[in-house]
């Protein structure tokens, strides 16, 4: 089954989008015709492909998945659009492009109140809609201009209570959001079964090591975990009466936390499993390899409950694929994206990435090639360094061992820069380690999906199709706290310096220059300070200073200076790596408001 999707012509688009909804008319018409189904939808946080029996997995034990894709369809080949929590869901919810979705594009950004999602649209059509443990997020959906009410709905403790609440013949949609498998996998010990270190299967873009295959263990533990939650409630719906009239999607909202997963469009970052269910509509045991992206979820379940989707939705209705009742023309490639994930680069940066998938190529083009695609080397907010990829057991095996030449390649692979163009070839390389974008023999094939992708990024009104260094999803705010492993708490009460003196001096190529801090200022994770300059001969702004150590302050409280200083007539140049000169108080202000910084230290009058 093959795409409908831009080839280059706008025309060809709206033709697309015009077959998508005559075909979603069969399922609305079939739902109006009895009682509108439940909607239930089970994910698991970061939970890749292939992690289940279903899948072919042989490790992990996942009976609940298998039983759903046994009584339904299991769907081979599911993305997630953008390798990014909180964005990922953002796609699902709403039905559209990651790029389209302002600050719900970035990990804990915001979710703007003007976006539609597929749970208000069924709250206005008379469902009942809830979540328990993690909805949307993380990110901020709360305050003076934004609604209490996660988009995935209203928060319960568990699915129990929710169904005490929902009234009888009132049709429901409910998300469970599991935290399993998301690192740290340490929840998983009652799951454990028989799982083997020795027996799984490690990916080769990690290194096979002891450390390695227990991390992967306690991830799968986790699995189990998840798996077993999602039979206890479909045990529930069961022992209610109410199964068979309810449509159940299980899937992963990402992929793992492994190099070259979360956070990269690789298939180890987007590729997830799904199975759906829905008892007397679609024959069981059946398997699909159609190329389904997160877009299209929110489309598939309005129209299964009798409702038109939105025009403003880019994605398509699936269910002539899920129920087989009758042939439908379909896509031959989905496109994948990301922005700013943690907040881990200097200047708030994201690694822009956008991408082009089909069944046998991956094409990726990373708009901003110069930039760190694990984040900063130099630990900048959240995180710590190389920050985009989570810590786990692996992630310091790599780092720790990066010099030595067992380990060199799985870090040039998870962490070191990558070119504008990469392109893989799923047919000789399946976990896309070899970037062939430079060999001649596929010039034919990288100009063909480079034009598709240029097609779909202007159709869908990508913002990046007119700039590609369009500078908007670095400037919406990061929500997120910063590394836990780098704060620390003052003390309480105003910490003063000893002798009620703080100051730093400094020496340039051609003069000293001394820095007099008059106020410090603590923004969690680092301190950021206003200071005066004393000038000292007549290089001036001109002078670049090269300043190789952070500056050590005298405070109780024992912490460093770096990064953010508001001097007076001076130039520090683009070469200072440690501090980063601001010309104008108020923006220095603003920015430690952003952060939720305190005033710490004042020099005494």
């Amino acid at each position: 089954m093959k795409t409908i999707q831009p080839n280059g012509s706008r025309n060809q688009w709206l033709l697309a989008v015009a077959l998508t909804v005559l075909i979603g008319t069969v399922p609305a018409e079939a739902a109006d015709q009895g009682a509108r189904p439940n909607i239930l939808l089970l994910v698991g946080d970061n939970w890749a492909w292939p992690h289940a029996g279903a899948c072919g997995d042989r490790s992990v034990k996942t009976p609940t998945f298998d039983r759903i894709a046994k009584r339904g369809v299991l769907f081979t080949h599911t993305f997630c659009q953008v390798p990014s929590c909180s964005a990922a869901r953002a796609v699902l919810l709403t039905g559209q492009a990651s790029h389209r979705l302002e600050d719900a594009a970035n990990l804990w950004g915001l979710f703007p109140d003007h976006l539609t999602t597929y749970t208000a649209i069924l709250r206005e059509h008379g469902y009942a809609t809830g979540y328990t443990v993690k909805g949307w997020g993380p990110g901020i959906y709360r305050g003076a201009k934004h609604t209490r009410l996660n988009p995935a709905g209203t928060a319960y403790k568990s699915f129990d209570g929710f169904l005490q609440k929902v009234p009888q013949g009132k049709p429901f949609c409910f998300w469970f959001g599991s935290h399993d498998p998301h690192q740290p996998w340490n929840r998983g010990d009652d799951f454990r079964g028989d799982l083997d270190p020795d027996q799984v299967e490690v990916p080769p873009y990690v290194p096979d090591h002891p450390v390695t295959r227990q991390a992967i263990t306690d991830y799968y533990a986790e699995v189990q975990r998840f798996d077993h939650e999602c039979g206890q409630m479909l045990t529930l719906l069961a022992e209610r009466g109410q199964l068979d009239n309810t449509l159940v999607i299980m899937l992963g909202d990402n992929g793992w936390q492994l190099p070259r997963g979360l956070a990269n469009v690789y298939d180890a970052g987007t590729r997830v499993p799904m199975a759906i269910e829905w008892p007397g509509k679609m024959e069981g045991g059946r398997t699909s390899d159609a190329l389904i992206s997160f877009e299209d979820i929110a489309p598939t379940l309005l129209t299964a409950a009798g409702i038109t989707p939105p025009a403003e939705m880019t994605g398509h209705d699936f269910l002539p694929l899920a129920t087989g009742t009758h042939d439908v023309a379909w896509r031959d490639a989905l496109f994948l994206e990301r922005e700013r994930h943690a907040n881990v680069r200097a200047r708030h940066r994201s690694y822009p990435c956008r991408a082009v998938r089909t069944d046998t190529f991956l094409y990726v083009r990373n708009l901003m090639p110069e930039l760190w695609p694990a984040g900063d080397p130099q630990w900048h907010w959240a995180v710590g360094p190389y920050g985009d990829l989570d810590n786990t057991p692996i992630k310091q095996l790599i780092l720790q061992g990066k010099n030595q030449a067992a380990f060199q390649p799985f870090f040039q692979l998870g962490f070191a820069k990558r070119p504008a163009e990469e392109l893989y070839d799923l047919g000789q390389d399946p976990h896309q380690l070899v970037n062939v974008a430079d060999q001649a023999k596929y010039a034919g094939t990288k100009q063909t999906l480079s034009d598709k992708l240029d097609a779909w990024m202007k159709a869908t009104d990508d913002p990046r199709a007119v700039d590609p260094r369009d500078p908007r999803f670095d400037r919406y705010p990061y929500f997120g706290q910063a590394a836990r492993s780098k704060r620390t708490e003052a003390a309480p009460g105003a910490p003063t310096a000893p002798g009620g003196r703080i100051s730093v001096a400094l020496e340039a190529p051609a003069a000293n220059y001394r820095i007099r801090i008059e106020e410090v200022y603590d923004v969690g994770s680092e301190l950021w300070a206003v200071s005066v300059i004393d000038r000292h001969g007549d290089i001036g702004a001109a002078v670049i200073t090269p300043i190789r150590e952070e500056i050590p302050l005298t405070l109780p409280i024992n912490r460093t200076l770096k990064q953010k200083v508001l001097g007076k007539d001076w130039n520090w140049g683009e070469e200072t790596e440690s501090l980063q000169y601001i010309d104008d108080r108020a923006a220095l202000l603003r920015m430690v408001e952003q952060q939720n910084g305190r005033r710490i230290w004042q020099r005494p009058p």
